[in-house]
């Protein structure tokens, strides 16, 4: 019977490794000036889906030898996260639409999951060689008061793992049935005060610096969606935005509830829409020629 039970496991952890992708997460690493990143240089398969990491943890090569780029920044929306493979997501897609007119341009994918507007413009400030062309941003209201926490979730949340589980059987039992706490919320968001919103604003800064063409994209959730409004985060955004005389697109009269797979994050149907979206905006406004 113990014979039995063994053979019964040994299957099951190498079934979980061979169809599901259990057992190799896509790992992160900690960032003592943006808190954290995907780890470079992976490759791994999740549940069918090809995840490729490469310089400075992005979802997309670097611009070696491209003449012109254009940066995709934002968070898990257009990260993908596990859920999304390479070639599903909006700048992969859009790199593809765009490639069929003029083969020098490259689209990077500048996001990690929960990554806020500090994230990211300490991100783009470390590493200046990410100077590109156009910018392509996107934000969702929730992120305007993200900032960086006083603890890293790396090797700590479930979520954001540094090393591979021993087995896979170790990671169901880790992720889906006692799923680890991390610290309290108000590590990972502070409270809504102006620090956020000012680390907004220095994002903002720093694209105009690099670049004029500039275009932000307000990501609704489904919630916001089906209210007819953004929260009074997102109006706070769009007032920025307003102020600053810097581009946007209002997402939430345009998104359907069936391009998203939660209340945030938006399934394939979802990047295609973003990636076309992108592709006719940047043709519109003769960025690319």
């Amino acid at each position: 019977m113990l014979l039995v039970f063994l053979a019964f496991v040994v299957v099951l952890e190498i079934g979980l490794r061979i169809f599901v992708g259990l057992g190799s997460p896509l790992l992160f690493e900690k960032s003592d000036v943006f808190e954290y990143y995907v780890a470079p240089f992976q490759d791994v398969v999740r549940d069918g889906n090809r995840i490729v990491s490469y310089d400075f943890g992005l979802k997309s090569p670097s611009a070696g030898g491209v003449k012109s780029t254009i940066l995709k920044i934002g968070d898990s929306v257009i990260n993908g996260g596990e859920r999304i493979g390479n070639e599903g997501l909006s700048s992969s897609l859009l790199e593809a639409s765009i490639r069929q007119i003029d083969s020098n341009w490259q689209v990077q994918n500048v996001s990690c999951g929960s990554w806020g507007p500090e994230n990211q413009f300490k991100f783009l400030q470390a590493n200046p060689e990410l100077s590109p062309d156009i910018v392509l941003y996107y934000i969702s209201s929730h992120d305007l008061f993200d900032t960086i926490g006083r603890f890293s979730p790396v090797g700590v949340s479930v979520d954001y793992p540094d090393h591979n589980p021993p087995f896979a059987l170790y990671e169901v039992l880790e992720s889906f049935i006692v799923k680890r706490p991390f610290f309290p919320s108000d590590t990972l968001f502070m409270e809504e005060d102006n620090f956020g919103k000012e680390a907004f604003s220095r994002l903002l800064s720093l694209f105009v610096e690099r670049t004029p063409k500039i275009h932000v994209f307000v990501h609704p959730t489904t919630s916001e969606i089906s209210a007819g409004s953004y929260d009074a985060r997102g109006q706070k955004i769009i007032e920025e935005l307003g102020d600053r005389n810097i581009s946007f697109t209002e997402n939430l009269k345009l998104m359907k509830p069936s391009f998203y797979r939660d209340d945030i994050h938006l399934n394939e149907e979802g990047h295609k829409f973003l990636a076309n979206q992108a592709y006719e905006l940047i043709l519109s406004r003769g960025w690319i020629e």
